[in-house]
């Protein structure tokens, strides 16, 4: 009977002890209140004390809207502008005297060459050739044989008038003086007819001197056999040399290509999906194909270029222009063009973003001191630690980024 009422008094004890205890428990505060049992996909608001704020180290900062600028990456490839090379093609047939500044040694590809220097001495096969060389600047000085050629012509046509001229004053002049012997005619008449053959033989005399001042020379005082200076109307760099010293060409035939480097292109591939996605008005970056940082990079300015596109990968091609020659023409670079959705956007740091089970992204925005709802956002995309949204809190809004985890569990009954 003492044992059983021994055992009965200390169930009484637990009891008591127990209820004290709850009593306790109740009389304190909770470390997070939830309004309701939540469902997943519901909003709701979370409430912490101050303790369990400070030991979660909740860090809440303010949604803004910041300039992002959102790059894609693409291969390029360097080439000239079409209005930057030039092409020096032979005027007429003839043969190629010397290359080089000088006119007499090599012209190496790859080397520079000055506006108006000249880089080609050139002998026209026919110096009476009528096909006209055009202007060949040398210095202050142009050669132009089609000039030549028409003073040429124009001078025979005045020896052949004159010719004519002296031939009918001699005849008159002929007849005159028989006149005379014959008693039939005056002196007067000899003296006229005399005057009239003497003036068309000194016509006769200056067309022939004048025709050959013209034999052998140019109108720069260059005779036939002196070779034409012809000169770069560019400065830049020998792209390709396609004759040799010595060498007989034909009329039209391609000599020398001088590419000026101060200004290239860059075509970039870009595919038919995300054409229209890419802004033209921001440009684009140039860099060494390969490099993980962008070295010697260099910002390029779209440009309307040609309207080429490649069927079998489904590109179109943009054109973008680079100052300077920091690439050579044919070098593959690596372009990274800015997208439309580039600029203000609303931003948040990417560690305030929950996803659900269904996949929904969601922050807990600070609604009142230590009260916190989850609200659910629309991501456009991330990067550099930043999301951005489309669809999200007000600017100026604070979200949770540090504790933003161990808030959703305490939502959900997963906290301890």
């Amino acid at each position: 009977m003492r044992s059983r009422g021994a055992i009965a008094l200390g169930f009484a004890s637990i009891i008591a002890f127990g209820a004290e205890g709850a009593a306790k428990a109740s009389a304190g505060e909770p470390p997070a209140v939830v309004e309701k049992i939540s469902v997943e996909t519901n909003q709701t608001t979370v409430k912490l004390s101050e303790s369990a704020e400070k030991r979660l180290g909740v860090v809440v900062v303010p949604v803004e809207r910041t300039e992002v600028s959102r790059q894609r990456i693409y291969g390029g490839t360097i080439l000239p502008p079409p209005d930057r090379v030039a092409t020096i093609i032979a005027p007429v047939s003839g043969t190629v005297v010397g290359l080089g500044t000088d006119g007499s040694v090599g012209l190496p590809v790859g080397s520079s060459v000055a506006e108006a220097q000249e880089i080609i001495r050139f002998l026209p096969l026919n110096a009476s050739d009528a096909s006209p060389l055009g202007a060949v600047e040398r210095g202050q000085l142009a050669v132009s044989r089609i000039t030549l050629v028409r003073a040429r012509i124009d001078a025979d046509a005045r020896i052949q008038s004159a010719g004519v001229q002296r031939a009918a004053a001699k005849t008159a002049l002929d007849r005159a003086e028989q006149l005379l012997k014959d008693k039939v005619g005056s002196q007067r008449g000899v003296d006229e007819a005399r005057a009239v053959f003497e003036l068309a033989e000194e016509a006769l005399r200056a067309a022939k001197t004048e025709r050959s001042a013209l034999d052998g020379k140019t109108d720069s005082g260059l005779d036939d056999s002196t070779p034409v200076p012809i000169a770069t109307p560019i400065p830049g760099v020998v792209l390709d040399v396609n004759v040799a010293a010595g060498q007989t060409v034909t009329s039209g035939h391609i000599l020398v290509e001088v590419v000026d480097r101060r200004i290239s292109w860059v075509r970039v591939p870009v595919t038919a999906s995300e054409f229209d996605d890419v802004s033209r008005e921001r440009g684009a970056v140039v860099s060494i194909l390969g490099k993980q940082k962008q070295s010697h990079s260099v910002e390029g300015t779209w440009v309307p270029g040609p309207l080429t596109a490649d069927a079998l990968t489904s590109t179109i091609d943009l054109y973008f222009e680079i100052a300077g020659d920091a690439f050579r023409p044919g070098q593959r670079v690596k372009v990274a063009v800015f997208t439309k959705d580039s600029g203000q956007q609303l931003t948040v740091p990417s560690n305030a973003i929950l996803y659900d089970i269904f996949g929904g992204a969601w922050v807990y925005v600070q609604s009142e001191e230590r009260t916190y709802r989850r609200e659910r956002v629309d991501i456009l995309y991330t990067s550099d630690g930043m999301a951005v949204l489309t669809e999200g809190p007000q600017e100026g809004t604070r979200v949770v980024t540090d504790g933003a985890a161990e808030l959703f569990g305490a939502e959900f009954g997963n906290d301890k």
